[in-house]
């Protein structure tokens, strides 16, 4: 029986890029997906995603998701909010609803709107890998092995 050292190397290089191409940003947990790449991905070629959102002091509103993952969501709104605030959300994606409790992890304000991070709470495993499967398959958009 050999040894795995006496088995020649395959020569197999990685193009320089990819590492870039495939980094979280700004070292996210989980790899997120923003709105422009689902369009590519999904069958209706959806590019705007509501967002309800349900909170003890504003009650429910709506806002547009600017990016997921499977563990939380980037969206803007109208309304102001606080960091470390409980909220519910629930949002669509094709023929899927997504429910679940929810963390404001950040909060960024202006003029206009309020940009939010919030971290899911008891997200259900199902959502989670449909979600997973969503910014898997935008991952593979990105490093070109995978077009649809």
């Amino acid at each position: 029986m050999s040894d795995w050292d006496n088995i020649p190397s395959l020569n197999l290089e990685m193009d320089t890029d990819y590492d870039s191409r495939v980094k979280g940003k700004e070292g996210r947990r989980s790899t997120r997906i923003d709105t422009s790449a689902l369009k590519h991905i999904l069958a209706q070629g959806m590019t705007l995603i509501p967002i309800r959102v349900a909170t003890v002091k504003q009650g429910v509103f709506d806002g547009v998701i600017v990016d997921l993952s499977e563990t939380g969501v980037r969206f803007t709104s109208s309304k102001s909010l606080t960091k470390d605030e409980k909220i519910k959300v629930g949002f669509k994606i094709d023929e899927r609803t997504i429910i679940s409790k929810a963390i404001i992890r950040w909060v960024c304000s202006s003029e206009k709107d309020c940009t939010v991070g919030i971290e899911f709470q008891g997200l259900s495993p199902a959502d989670q890998d449909f979600l997973r499967t969503l910014t898997t398959a935008s991952l593979f958009n990105k490093t070109g092995a995978f077009r649809v």
